[in-house]
């Protein structure tokens, strides 16, 4: 056995290795063997004996990976022998991933992980070996001796132990669905492959309603080039507990694959989509997906799928509104007579036609009702538009009611709470995604990230936002000195001995005076006990090093020197943010075998001083959204972040931000 060491930074790898989905980052791994050319993918779930989820196996049958390049392909993080190719070796499929990064995706999921490659070395002679790497030394693999094996079939197995937690959306009710819509396209392009999931096959066509392809006209880039895409839309059938209920827009390379998905901008009702807008550009700019709907190149692509997309559905809708009257009327049972007679009456059907239509839909089975039924019913709705409209609301009320296990829920819950109250809890925790998605991209962003100021932009957001940091945290002062500091401090202590405090103010080494951001208190109290948090920003352009590093000691020492603060019960946290770190202040973070971050600590631990980048701040803040994103099956935009940003915070953006469309 022979250790291989990653040459790449730690913190690198590791940002590789966070993923938001572990379907994702399980898709990954099914693409692997995809592009090793195996025709069959098994993944299996394993549970612990309290039925945890405990291991995941992804068994494919490719080619494997020959022991000679396996050292290659685990010492280096990106230059995948796919980079360049656009079909597999042997069966000149399409090839999904180039960058070489799927498998440190694998940590996002377990905490240890093992490759079992089997691989034809000579004619009719196969060999086999393993490779283990650990989350905790996510730098370094294991690479076994290899040995001749009596076998036929080649391969391989890649083993998830160590679970990191119970992942709902690994559920096969869930995962299958997800899986369906990420492989639709190339299943259906190679129909002679096959995924499974816990023994359940995947199969796009056996639940799709209708898939339709078109080609798009020819898009000409700003640099002058012209690029064409294909526009596939599969709708799924509604009543299949394996349906995708998608309605989004999918970004997918030449192949078909998903590289990243954003809104369609259209609701077509009683309609579960997904729309694959194909082109190879996107592989090329798989790191500009993020920003798709900002990226002036790849705006010029999506505009037209959405137009045509919103096109397409009206046209369904008038299509299905006429087949549906003329069936109406061929049995007698619709409401009006002749041909409208006059403009006014033509609009009277139309909105007729729109709210009978929209109770064939929603009223659960009253395509079987008696025919007796359904004249009454649409007699009923002819009056209520002629004498009353305002009675409608009560109409579509009583008809168009949720299933009866959903109405039981909610009869549940609203005995708990109220039903503005879960309104406002899911609009909360919806527009708390919306707002670290669009801080990201804030500070991420390459062209942005420059003209972020510090103090008049990024620190006021935040001032506004302070559950950033912690629930339990309220903002006590916003740029002010620690004279304000300590100030604030004895105020929630219930003391008011200020006096003396501006002939005598605090100060840090060197006499003068500092300005801190911001400085939050807890909101609850434990016992008598207080924590503080205060807060330095830096711009996100800038990064941390050993004088930012200084500048935040200073403050924490100033307070530790000063006797009019409490020692006793109260608990100090300084911490430093911006978007990295310099090498200088690496090394020093990675000194004594502290955690991550941990700049100094006192010897009484009532006080820390830590470095944390924005990438592990909004990552945090995410985990701890995870559950209720998941539930509420929202997903956050870098548009709908920027929108929420430019609609409570323009006054503090850059004027580029606020000139996005």
């Amino acid at each position: 056995m022979k250790k291989i060491a990653v040459e790449v930074l730690p913190d690198h790898i590791e940002n590789v290795a966070q993923s938001k989905s572990p379907i994702l980052s399980l898709s990954e791994l099914i693409c692997n063997g995809l592009d090793a050319d195996s025709d069959s993918i098994e993944i299996s779930l394993k549970e612990n004996p309290l039925g945890g989820l405990s291991t995941i196996v992804v068994k494919d049958f490719g080619i494997g990976l020959p022991y000679i390049e396996a050292e290659k392909a685990f010492k280096q993080l990106g230059g995948s022998w796919k980079q360049g190719k656009k079909k597999s070796r042997t069966k000149s499929r399409s090839l999904h991933g180039q960058h070489g990064q799927g498998r440190f995706k694998a940590f996002s999921i377990g905490n240890s992980v093992q490759w079992e490659f089997t691989y034809q070395k000579e004619e009719g002679t196969l060999y086999r070996y393993t490779v283990r790497g650990y989350k905790d030394r996510i730098q370094e693999f294991e690479i076994s001796d290899e040995r001749k094996v009596e076998t036929t079939t080649t391969g391989t197995v890649v083993t998830l132990d160590g679970i990191q937690k119970d992942f709902t959306s690994l559920d096969s009710r869930k995962a299958i669905p997800r899986l369906t819509e990420l492989f639709a396209l190339f299943l259906v392009q190679y129909p002679n492959v096959g995924i499974s999931y816990q023994g359940e096959p995947i199969d796009p066509k056996s639940i799709q309603k209708n898939c339709d392809e078109f080609p798009m006209d020819e898009i000409e880039l700003d640099d002058g080039s012209k690029v064409a895409a294909k526009l596939t839309v599969i709708e799924w059938l509604s009543d299949q507990g394996k349906t995708p209920k998608p309605k989004t827009l999918a970004l997918c390379d030449g192949a078909g694959f998903l590289l990243a998905e954003i809104p369609t901008g259209i609701q077509p009702p009683h309609s579960f989509f997904t729309a694959y807008l194909n082109c190879g550009k996107f592989k090329e700019w798989h790191h500009r997906l993020p920003l798709a709907e900002i990226d002036p190149d790849i705006k010029k692509l999506v505009e037209p799928a959405r137009d045509w997309l919103r096109q397409y559905f009206e046209q369904k809708a008038t299509l299905k509104t006429k087949e549906l009257v003329s069936n109406w009327k061929s049995r007698e049972i619709y409401p009006f007579q002749g041909e409208p007679a006059d403009v006014i009456e033509r609009t009277k059907r139309q909105v007729f036609d729109i709210c009978a239509v929209k109770i064939n839909e929603g009223l659960p089975g009253f395509d079987k009702f008696p025919e007796a039924s359904k004249k009454f019913t649409l007699h009923v709705l002819k009056q209520a538009l002629e004498d009353d409209p305002s009675s409608l609301k009560d109409i579509f009320d009583s008809v168009l009611k949720l299933s009866k296990q959903d109405q039981k829920e909610l009869a549940e819950l609203l005995q708990k709470t109220s039903l503005t109250s879960i309104i406002h809890a899911a609009k909360e925790v919806a527009e708390r995604l919306d707002f670290l998605q669009g801080l990201e991209t804030l500070i991420f962003e390459q062209n942005l990230k420059q003209r972020v100021k510090e103090r008049n932009q990024l620190h006021r957001i935040l001032a506004r936002n302070t559950w950033v940091f912690g629930e339990t945290f309220n903002l006590m002062i916003d740029d002010q000195s620690l004279n304000a500091v300590l100030k604030a401090h004895l105020k929630q202590l219930g003391r008011d001995d200020f006096e003396g405090i501006e002939h005598d103010p605090v100060l840090i080494e060197g006499k003068t005076k500092g300005i801190i951001d911001l400085m939050l208190g807890q909101a609850a109290r434990r016992g008598d006990e207080v924590e503080h948090l205060v807060v330095e920003l830096k711009r996100p352009s800038v990064k941390i090093g050993p004088n930012e590093l200084q500048q935040i000691e200073n403050y924490a020492f100033s307070i530790i020197r000063d006797q009019r603060f409490d020692h006793q019960k109260t608990k100090w946290k300084f911490l430093i943010i911006s978007n990295g770190l310099t090498e200088n202040a690496k090394i020093k973070l990675h000194q004594g075998g502290k955690p991550k971050g941990l700049v100094w600590d006192s010897a009484e631990g009532n006080c820390e001083v830590w470095a944390k980048t924005w990438g592990e701040i909004i990552n945090d803040c995410k985990s701890r959204l995870q559950f209720y994103q998941e539930k509420l099956e929202y997903e956050a935009t870098s548009f709908s972040g920027l929108s929420l940003l430019k609609k409570a915070y323009s006054k503090y953006l850059p004027e580029e931000v606020i000139a996005m469309n």
